[in-house]
């Protein structure tokens, strides 16, 4: 091969489509010589050497060949070998004969090393820069949102794993923390005309007392199945604990030049004052809405001149022109939600 045959060969083989087009041929490629070779099994002298090879190819040959094939072209972090391996597992589960899955075995405790490791390293770094926040306006689920996504490399993953880890500090880390309010802005409360605090007490009530007759029963026919119930009810207890602890010192902010929604763990969205057309007491007739009221309507409407985002639970968004929530203190707010036009428009 001449040394220009051999430089186009490397340049389309680096092309990153390429690589990922190549990766794509080769996992197919591993795949259909697993399905055909598991037909094998049963009538080789070493059937399990031969299960073993399979599930190495899947499990190994196959995320090796994604690391440098597509992971270092992509920049991609840890977190997106999981569905590459998830699918070679399956994969191997599916062809593999009852009785040659041994391999598979050491494969679940390797993934599941692999899901803590990744787990605590995203705490670890989260954690640590967390602890030295950059921004006055952001609160603990804020930064731990946009320092999970960093990390990780996926804004929505990083979403995911920020609230998580806001779970678990709201529900059992917050209880002498304070609300975070920027010097020279104003904060309102909007849970406590809500009733969220009284609710938030029948809900846990009612999950402490349904989970113990629900474990109770289920463990009469699957004790597994019994704790994996009850440890889902606790996840659900905390979500809400948290909720209402993210309510509570996540208030509205009014700051110089925007206006910072947020509602609990479910929404958290930054209004520029310049994008403010008005605030009203009625729900607007047109445009995409979101309302940030945890129960019933919303009292106040912001409207804006153009479409916004709000960012929700785990990373969702959604589009608005008008965002709706029920303040606590509604005529204090409009006072400052005035003064705030005022200044913009001097």
């Amino acid at each position: 091969m001449s040394a220009e045959n051999g430089s186009l060969f490397l340049r389309t083989v680096t092309d990153r489509r390429t690589s990922l087009a190549i990766f794509g041929l080769f996992a197919a490629l591993v795949a259909s010589v697993a399905i055909v070779a598991s037909a094998w099994i049963p009538e080789v002298a070493q059937p399990d050497l031969l299960a073993a090879a399979i599930a190495i190819d899947l499990l190994i040959t196959v995320p090796v060949a994604f690391y440098f094939l597509v992971s270092r072209r992509y920049s991609l972090s840890l977190p997106a070998f999981a569905p590459v391996i998830g699918a070679g597992w399956l994969i191997a589960y599916l062809v593999l004969p009852d009785g040659h899955r041994a391999p598979l075995l050491i494969a679940e405790a390797g993934v599941l090393a692999f899901e803590v490791a990744i787990v605590a390293w995203i705490a670890r770094k989260v954690w640590k820069a967390a602890k030295s926040p950059s921004d006055e306006l952001e609160d603990p689920l804020s930064r731990l949102r946009r320092i999970a996504g960093e990390t990780v490399g996926n804004r929505r993953l990083g979403s995911v794993a920020g609230t998580e880890l806001g779970v678990l500090f709201y529900s059992l880390f917050s209880w002498r923390s304070r609300p975070s309010v920027p010097e020279g802005g104003a904060a309102f409360t909007y849970h406590r005309k809500s009733g969220q605090t009284a609710i938030t007490i029948v809900l846990l009530f009612l999950i402490a007392a349904e989970t113990a007759v629900a474990h109770y029963l289920i463990s009469l026919w699957s004790a597994p199945v019994a704790w994996a119930v009850t440890a889902l009810s606790v996840y659900g207890g905390l979500w809400i604990l948290a909720d209402l602890r993210a309510s509570v010192l996540r208030p509205v902010l009014i700051a110089d030049d925007s206006i910072l929604i947020k509602a609990g763990l479910r929404y958290d969205v930054e209004i520029p004052i310049e994008m403010m057309d008005c605030i009203e007491r009625a729900k607007p007739s047109e445009g995409p809405l979101v309302s940030a009221a945890l129960f019933g309507d919303p009292t106040h409407w912001i409207v804006l001149n153009e479409t916004l985002q709000a960012e929700g639970v785990f990373g969702f968004r959604s589009e608005f022109r008008a965002i709706g929530f029920s303040p606590d203190e509604p005529a204090a707010f409009e006072v400052a939600v005035g003064e705030a036009l005022r200044s913009r428009d001097d």
